[in-house]
């Protein structure tokens, strides 16, 4: 991948690499919670399990739910629900499959908001290509699409933006390297690469303690689609996002893909 500099020429940038060391213990459980202009948005819970492939390989999977989710009128969807997991592969730093169900009491008021209502993401074995499934509305009715999407072997691939809450913590961050986020509800057809920059030393403060953090950037250069929402390009400023300075590597606090939706903040540590 290559950058252009101010000067006009281009730079060679290279693949961020896995953390080898990253140990997440099982059953690990995070409550984050989203806040709109100070006052609380949604409930993100996040439960991790370890597994094995059929080669043995440690993999993880976690389980997102979201509810309490307020729509665009500050107005509560009774209680929709995001059931959605992730299947991580710690080697290469990567989503390997995902696959989520909205499950609301009031479809019809969710789907005014946002439209989707399922999606299915596998990557294949040799991490070369993404298949991607998701239903949405369109126009009161509810549609299918399918694509096929090339991604790089040994570019650390997320898929779609709650995948990010992990990723971050899988890879070993260093200024002007790369990865890559898969997301065709936003952008069909193609991946999409953030430059990753770290900024500097913060302490936050939650309802889950103190943490000492590394506040990072996630970088992109070109406008961002709000195609759930709207159908025109949108600018979003750099993405920030803190992670613990610990062996754990939480992520603290993370902005959110729309750019105008609040923060994500840890609230709660347990296992499950």
């Amino acid at each position: 991948m290559e950058k252009k500099t101010n000067k006009g020429g281009s730079v060679k940038m290279s693949p961020l690499e896995p953390n080898q060391s990253l140990d997440i213990p099982d059953g690990e459980y995070l409550h984050y919670v989203n806040y709109v202009d100070e006052k609380k948005h949604a409930d993100f819970y996040l439960v991790t399990k370890r597994e094995k492939n059929d080669k043995g390989d440690l993999l993880y999977r976690v389980h997102f739910d979201i509810i309490n989710v307020l729509d665009n009128k500050k107005l509560p969807t009774k209680y929709t629900d995001w059931a959605a997991f992730l299947v991580i592969d710690p080697r290469i730093g990567s989503v390997i499959e995902s696959g989520g169900t909205l499950l609301p009491n009031d479809m019809k008021n969710w789907i005014r908001i946002a439209g989707l209502t399922s999606w299915q993401y596998k990557m294949n074995n040799d991490h070369t290509l993404v298949n991607f499934n998701y239903k949405k509305s369109e126009k009161n009715k509810i549609i299918e699409k399918n694509f096929k999407i090339k991604t790089t072997p040994k570019v650390p691939t997320g898929g779609l933006w709650m995948s990010m809450f992990f990723i971050y913590r899988m890879l070993n961050i260093q200024d002007g390297r790369y990865m890559h986020l898969v997301n065709p509800f936003f952008f069909e057809n193609s991946t999409w690469p953030f430059e990753l920059r770290s900024m500097k030393q913060e302490t936050v403060k939650t309802k889950a303690g103190s943490f000492d953090c590394t506040k990072y950037i996630a970088c992109r250069g070109r406008m961002f689609p709000m195609s759930i929402f709207k159908k025109d390009f949108v600018p979003v400023p750099n993405l920030p996002y803190w992670v613990e300075n610990s062996e754990r590597r939480l992520v603290i606090k993370e902005s959110t893909m729309a750019g105008n939706s609040g923060d994500y903040v840890l609230e709660d540590i347990s296992r499950k």
